[in-house]
């Protein structure tokens, strides 16, 4: 039979006529904590390694995990998927490549010509489709802003 977590057993209450849950009368005494409670805490203490009693470290120690304001973000966090940054390099060999194709198939959409580029090196498992689309009309539409 498997053993319930005492951290997870709720603990009794009474409602009250305008509908709060209040623990039972006597369960808390001149911030004393009598049985199940006390235990509770005992509990809650360690799993979050405070030293029993130490109230403050213990509210810091669950605000942190359940308040998303104290969450820390880390410094090195980076963006998921592969750069968005493309050297000039890149980009003059996606436009060769798409002028090529486009000769080679007239009348072929830049989405058709950028699902055949994404099947093929350098681009394959590297670019996706909706990449090299993005990046295609961005620099279609510079060239026309630049009067290329």
């Amino acid at each position: 039979m498997k053993k319930s977590n005492p951290l997870k057993t709720r603990i009794k209450g009474t409602k009250l006529p305008d509908g709060r849950l209040v623990p039972p009368q006597g369960l808390i005494r001149n911030a004393m904590l009598d049985g199940e409670l006390r235990e509770k805490f005992k509990l809650l203490f360690a799993k979050y390694g405070v030293t029993e009693g130490n109230w403050k470290h213990l509210a810091i120690a669950l605000a942190v995990e359940h308040e998303t304001g104290f969450k820390l973000e880390s410094p090195s966090r980076r963006p998921r998927g592969s750069s968005s940054i493309w050297s000039k390099e890149q980009i003059h060999a996606l436009l060769l490549a798409v002028e090529r194709e486009r000769e080679a198939n007239p009348g072929k959409s830049q989405l058709a010509i950028c699902q055949t580029l994404a099947s093929r090196p350098p681009y394959r498992g590297k670019k996706t489709v909706d990449a090299l689309l993005s990046k295609l009309k961005r620099e279609e539409k510079q060239r026309v802003l630049n009067g290329d």
